[in-house]
C-alpha cells in the first residue's frame, strides 16, 4: 500500500494536480507470526514511516510495480474465517487470527527477488 500511495502522490505532483503530499504508512505484522517459527519470526516486525513529497524536488527516479501469485505458497497469511448472523439476518466473515507460514529459504528467495 505505501508503494502504491507513493507512485500516486508523485504522479499526483508532476501532474499539477497537487503542491505537495504527504505519505504515511505502518504495518503491524507481530500479530500474525509465529513466534515459535525462528526462520519467519526474525524477518517480520511493526514498523511505521513518512514521507513528504513536494512540487520542484527531484521526484521519484523511475518505479515498477509487479504482482506474482504464482508463488503463494511460498510466502502466506492464510485466512481462517468465523460466519457471524447480523441484523436482519445478514452474515459476514470475521477474520479469526492464524499466523503467516514461509517456506523456508525458498519463501524468503521468493519475496526478495
Amino acid at each position: 500500500g505505501f508503494l502504491f500511495a507513493l507512485i500516486t502522490a508523485a504522479q499526483g505532483i508532476t501532474a499539477g494536480s497537487y503542491e505537495a503530499a504527504l505519505v504515511v504508512g505502518a504495518d503491524a505484522l507481530s500479530r500474525w507470526v509465529d513466534w515459535d517459527d525462528r526462520n519467519t519470526c526474525i524477518l517480520f516486525g511493526d514498523g511505521a514511516g513518512a514521507v513528504v513529497l513536494e512540487k520542484g524536488s527531484q521526484g521519484l527516479l523511475g518505479f515498477a510495480l509487479k504482482s506474482d501469485g504464482a508463488g503463494r505458497e511460498k510466502l502466506a497469511l492464510p485466512y481462517a474465517g468465523a460466519a457471524r448472523t447480523l441484523v436482519y439476518g445478514k452474515r459476514v466473515t470475521l477474520p479469526v487470527g492464524r499466523p503467516m507460514v514461509m517456506a523456508g529459504r525458498g519463501g524468503y528467495v521468493f519475496a526478495t527477488r
